[in-house]
């Protein structure tokens, strides 16, 4: 099982790679959300982010955090990298619930 840490950049690498092929793809794909579930101390997650931002196809989409972490620095550092919000993750959180009422939002309406 590989460590946290090696699975956290073997994420974002992959999520790096997958923006960069959706951002030059030549068909249609809808993606309403962008869920970066990450470990925020090495950074990575915050230099997704602002791929996302970056990407001219992609920069509109939503981009949320969902983390376990209790640094408020890294968390503040991912909304000025442009996420609309920062959920928390984990025992006694209840940011599974608030990032599904999040989510509900987005939803298109029917009719």
């Amino acid at each position: 099982c590989p460590s946290a840490s090696v699975e956290g950049a073997m994420g974002a690498w992959i999520a790096e790679k997958r923006i960069a092929f959706y951002a030059k793809a030549d068909f249609e794909i809808t993606v309403r959300l962008f869920v970066v579930e990450a470990k925020l101390n090495d950074g990575k997650p915050v230099e997704l982010i602002r791929q996302i931002r970056s990407a001219k196809s992609l920069g509109h989409i939503p981009v949320v955090v969902y983390t376990n972490t209790d640094d408020e620095e890294a968390k503040r550092a991912c909304l000025a990298a442009g996420a609309n919000k920062v959920f928390p993750k984990g025992p006694g959180s209840k940011g599974a619930e608030a990032l599904a009422a999040y989510v509900a939002t987005l939803a298109p309406k029917a009719g």
